[in-house]
């Protein structure tokens, strides 16, 4: 099933309530899995199965139910090794299991102390919504390890709570399956905020090599003396350094030509696997040494079998591309970029009992389905907004635009103007999410900061080097803004405050959409058009649909509950446009007012509605 209902409608609740009886008459031991983008999604899915569970044992429902949500090993343990040298799952795994062969985990030791003591704990966990930060809080007051005790009471639990990567990645889905004690026969799949999973599914399947990389392997190389990786690494960098004179920003290369070229005279698979066995060889010398296990070896070698596999595969595109390293030098990689969610998904969607995928900016859904691959028996449902029509005010502009031939001064300085006029127009903080980075740089060097000191609003804005902590604090001055004269967040659609925020009540009453999102018609774009047939599906997958997916999230981030009011201003003609519409979610596209652009059209019908 693909349900496409607004935020707000109590997707979450509804879901677990009509899927938990399903799980409970049923005698096969079925299982809810239950994956989300974020921890704070995988909190509100843990707290509305409470709410279930204290409803039922209030009402004298003898239905026995509980659940978990997990994290990732390196976030589930208290082991200072681990904490500091984790940096993948894979890592992780290697790290926790040595240490645990040495006994040297205090918190593993713990557990096997006093099995009396452990047992009642896991009995009084069973029947309970259990958060990750819970069960982390719990282990530590029992200086127990936390991601073996999920493991241990993870067979009896109905709802597991997880990430995508739990079940998209093969390689984690193996173990996860072990440690919930099931098959995929006998879990219903419920997939959040699904409008993210064929980007995610195309991550997992893709992957990459950094110069960087190939540097650390042959330090490695030398310190075995290793002489032929070294040789092959020295190769290596020659040909990354030919390709760099080459790419001005992403370039297609030829798989087998470039396989034969790093390569040359040597037998290319035992060569490669011996590299791994060398990397796996490298991490435990270093864990023995309590030195960082992560081996470089180890990840080239998995870079070229993955390459080696997949180079005569038309659903994966192989280039080189230049990027800025974190100390902004520019460098190269060499990527094997995913074309089609299928490859990951359609296996698992296969054999599971059955899947439900929710979304609040799906649209069309049919189009989802297609990427996806669902079967022909899918149900899609899209249910009406619950909210009020007179709480939501969607204004279109006609007659801007921030196409690359239309980013004037004159076409920057128009929508500097009418994001004044609304926003002085709008009380309390607004919100502005432009199409990139370059059209945000665009109004910033054209004087948006200048023109919004007008309205006396305090001017925050997203840049695309801050760290979490940072962003975090900006967004925590803006919301706090409401309670005095307001402010003003700027940022782009796509970015994490587009989408990885809530801003209901006054914390934003209005959002205005400067430019619809297209991302840069890049060859990896072209490639999955031409994936598609090069038809106009194709470009609808590989461009249309993920550009108003991110301005549908960015609209919505006024309208969080039903007693919400809010203004969504389109700045751009597209918007108006039938073809591009259907993209628009139907309670943003049936609500569109169009306005000619025009002093004072816009603070009328803003001060109309608040008034």
């Amino acid at each position: 099933m693909v349900l496409s209902a607004p935020n707000g409608f109590g997707k979450t609740i509804t879901i677990l309530a009509s899927v938990l009886p399903i799980i409970k008459e049923n005698d096969d031991g079925l299982k809810i899995v239950y994956l989300c983008r974020t921890h704070i999604q995988s909190q509100h899915v843990i707290h509305e199965l409470d709410t279930i569970i204290k409803h039922l044992n209030r009402s004298n429902y003898v239905v026995e139910l509980g659940g978990i949500s997990l994290r990732g090993r390196s976030s589930m343990c208290f082991h200072p090794q681990i904490l500091q040298y984790a940096r993948d799952p894979l890592n992780a795994q290697l790290l926790c299991s040595e240490l645990r062969k040495m006994d040297q985990c205090q918190y593993d030791l713990n557990l096997k102390e006093n099995p009396k003591k452990l047992a009642d704990l896991l009995q009084k966990m069973r029947f309970h919504a259990i958060d990750a930060s819970e069960l982390l809080e719990i282990c530590r007051n029992w200086q127990y390890c936390p991601y073996q005790v999920s493991k241990l009471v993870l067979n009896g639990m109905d709802v597991i709570v997880g990430s995508y990567q739990w079940m998209f990645s093969p390689f984690i889905r193996e173990f996860f399956l072990e440690n919930i004690g099931t098959t995929l026969r006998n879990i219903i799949l419920i997939l959040d905020e699904a409008h993210n999973v064929p980007e995610v599914a195309r991550e997992i399947s893709s992957d990459q090599l950094t110069y960087f990389a190939v540097r650390q392997m042959i330090r490695e190389a030398e310190t075995l003396e290793l002489y032929p990786i070294i040789d092959f690494g020295e190769n290596l960098l020659k040909l990354m350094d030919a390709l760099k004179d080459k790419v001005t920003d992403e370039l297609p290369i030829s798989p087998q030509l470039t396989l034969k070229k790093a390569f040359q005279n040597v037998e290319k698979e035992s060569f490669i696997r011996q590299i791994i066995q060398l990397g796996e060889k490298w991490q435990k010398l270093q864990l023995n040494q309590g030195k960082n296990p992560r081996s470089f070896l180890y990840s080239v070698g998995t870079f070229w079998l993955n390459w080696l596999m997949k180079q005569n595969s038309s659903s994966y595109f192989f280039c080189a591309s230049k990027f800025y390293t974190k100390r902004g030098n520019e460098s190269l990689k060499l990527e094997i970029i995913s074309l089609d969610p299928k490859d990951i998904l359609k296996p698992l969607i296969k054999n599971i009992y059955a899947s439900i995928n929710i979304s609040g900016t799906i649209e069309p859904i049919h189009y989802y389905s297609d990427i996806v691959g669902l079967p022909d028996t899918t149900v899609e449902l899209s249910v009406p907004s619950p909210f009020p029509k007179e709480n939501i005010l969607v204004l279109a502009m006609k007659n801007l635009s921030t196409k690359g031939t239309s980013r004037t001064s004159e076409m920057y300085n128009k929508y500097i103007i009418r994001c004044r006029e609304a926003v002085e127009a709008i009380p309390k903080n607004v919100g502005i999410f432009t199409a990139s980075y370059d059209v945000l740089n665009g109004l910033i060097k054209n004087g948006i900061l200048k023109a919004l000191k007008s309205s006396d609003k305090e001017i925050f804005y997203e840049q695309p080097n801050l760290t979490s902590n940072q962003n975090d604090q900006i967004i925590a001055r803006f919301k706090r803004s409401a309670s005095k004269k307001g402010g003003v967040l700027l940022g782009v659609c796509g970015g994490r405050n587009a989408e990885g925020e809530d801003f209901p009540g006054d914390l934003m009453n209005g959002v205005i959409l400067c430019g619809v999102p297209f991302a840069k018609p890049t060859s990896r774009i072209k490639a999955i058009i031409d994936y598609y047939g090069g038809s106009q599906r194709g470009k609808d997958y590989a461009y249309n649909m993920p550009a108003f997916r991110r301005a549908n999230q960015a609209a919505g981030r006024p309208i969080r509950t039903l007693t919400d009011k809010g203004v969504i201003i389109l700045l751009d003609y597209r918007f108006n446009l039938p073809f591009y519409k259907r993209f628009l979610t139907p309670w943003l596209r049936n609500r569109i007012i169009s306005l000619p652009d025009g002093d004072g059209n816009l603070a009328i019908k803003i001060r109309s509605f608040w008034k």
